[in-house]
This record gives structure tokens, C-alpha cells and sequence, in this order.
């Protein structure tokens, strides 16, 4: 039986793809756990500096399986699955690399959790964007984690309870996507966004990912204090040695000897103790 999940390295790019077109790419047991390993896949290759999430067919993701969440067996899929596509939605958001989606088609319910989770989006203009969850008696419950952290609350509060399907544009608008393209223009994005994020050190990138999930939680004063001590730390590592003398000398950085991330660079929150 083929994976309903493809994974494979392309340069710096790790590429999980949902390739269950003939399901609409919909979220089953199998899927969610095969998008859990491509993501610890990724994490533990020294190779991948950014992850590329895509999907094959006209359909980026179609949400739950509802064939296997109705009837008799929903009780097992409301037991496991809710949960575990929490854990994926929270690995792809702490995942020390980036997350591209690259949404090429039509997009509903956890599918949204999927792009909400990712750091940047980009999807074709025909694509479509459903919560429809509300149209089958459920609750967008778990992907709301990863939505509300991007959307604005009003857009948020009408498209979940209507259900409303909508175009890419209204939802680029209401800050759930980075960028709306043509078709042609999806692969050239994926490949700019690729070249940008290689030409920065890995621990710098991730820092930076870390951050814009983290600051926003924290009183000013907290990320005041935050930022200072991470910056600082920075400052003086060999990753930023190795940048600042490359942009001096006018020569590109070579990051080769910093491809594991050093997340100890991150401060924890509250009173510095470390002296």
C-alpha cells in the first residue's frame, strides 16, 4: 500500500506532500501520522533548512476523513485523531525550520489548520478556503490554535460560523495567507522564499521563528528583558561572526558549519539567573 504521505529532499528543501487525491487529500489516521514523522524527518536532517508542505490533485485538503469519523467508528476517530493532529499542527509551528504551504487547490477545515501552522503561505488565486466544519455539526475545535494566531478575530468569527466558502483573496486579506499567485507564479514563490531563507544562518532563523511566536504572549516588560538577553547571546555566537564578517568582507556567508540549530540560544522567560 503506497504512503498517503510522500517525503523527499530537493536541495535544502524538505518536501511533505498529501497524496490522497483520489480522498481530496482528507486527514486519516495514516496521513496524520506519516505527516508527523516527514516533520521529526525533517527536524533530524542536517540537509533541510525549510520544509515545503504541498498536495497533489485539484484539492489541497479536504479536512477530516468524515468516512472514517461518522458511523460506527467516529467514537475511535474522535478518541485519537483530534489529538493527534494537534501534535502535528504544534510540530509544524515549533519546528526549528520554516514551513511553506503551498496551497495549489481548494482548501477545508483542517486543511486550514495545516496552512494556519505554517510560517509562510502561498496559494493560487482559484483556490478556495471553507470552514466547514459548523456544516457537518462539529467545531473547528483544534485547528482554531493555529488560526486565531493569524486571522483577524472578525474574519475569523464570520468565516467559522458561517461556514462560508471564500477565495484565496478574502482570506490573504484576513491574514491566514503570505501571498496570492497564478499559477505559474506557485513554484517560482516556493523557490524565492527557498533561496531567502538558505541565505540566513539556520540558529538565526529559527530564533526568529521563535520569536514571532513567543513575543507576542509576553507583557512588554517581559520581552523587553526577552529580546535583550537573546540578542545578545546572539551577538557574540559564531554563527553571527561568520554573517557579520561576510557582510564586511562583501562575500556570501558560508553557514555549511552551522547546520544544527542551537535552540539554546533562547532565553527562558522571566529574571535572568544565570549569573
Amino acid at each position: 500500500m503506497s504512503s498517503p504521505v510522500r517525503y523527499e529532499v530537493v536541495g535544502p528543501q524538505a518536501r511533505i506532500t498529501l497524496d490522497r487525491p483520489e480522498a481530496r487529500n482528507a486527514l486519516d489516521g495514516p496521513s496524520l501520522v506519516a505527516l508527523a514523522e516527514g516533520l521529526a524527518e525533517a527536524a533530524a536532517d542536517r540537509r533541510v533548512r525549510l520544509v515545503v508542505l504541498g498536495a497533489t490533485g485539484p484539492v489541497f485538503c479536504a479536512g477530516a476523513d468524515l468516512a472514517g469519523a461518522s458511523g460506527a467508528e467516529g467514537g475511535s476517530f474522535a478518541s485519537s485523531g483530534p489529538a493527534v493532529l494537534a501534535g502535528v499542527l504544534e510540530a509544524m509551528i515549533s519546528l526549528a525550520k520554516p514551513v511553506i504551504a503551498r496551497v495549489q487547490g481548494h482548501v477545508v477545515g483542517g486543511g486550514i489548520g495545516l496552512v494556519a501552522a505554517s510560517d509562510l503561505s502561498v496559494a493560487v488565486e482559484g483556490a478556495t478556503f471553507a470552514f466547514g466544519e459548523v456544516r457537518v455539526g462539529v467545531a473547528p475545535a483544534v485547528i482554531s490554535v493555529a488560526v486565531l494566531r493569524r486571522m483577524s478575530p472578525a474574519a475569523a468569527s464570520e468565516l467559522m460560523v458561517t461556514g462560508a466558502r471564500v477565495g484565496a483573496r478574502r482570506v490573504l486579506d484576513a491574514g491566514l495567507l503570505t501571498r496570492v499567485v497564478t499559477d505559474d507564479e506557485l513554484d517560482a514563490t516556493v523557490d524565492e522564499w527557498t533561496t531567502q531563507i538558505s541565505a540566513g544562518g539556520p540558529t538565526a532563523v529559527a530564533a526568529t521563528k521563535a520569536l514571532l511566536d513567543r513575543v507576542p504572549g509576553m507583557t512588554r516588560p517581559e520581552a523587553w528583558e526577552w529580546t535583550a538577553r537573546l540578542s545578545g547571546r546572539m551577538f557574540t555566537a559564531a554563527e553571527a561572526q561568520e554573517g557579520m564578517g561576510a557582510f564586511l568582507a562583501r562575500r556570501p556567508a558560508d553557514w555549511s558549519r552551522f547546520a544544527d540549530v542551537d535552540l539554546d540560544v533562547l532565553p527562558d522567560v522571566g529574571p535572568d539567573v544565570s549569573s
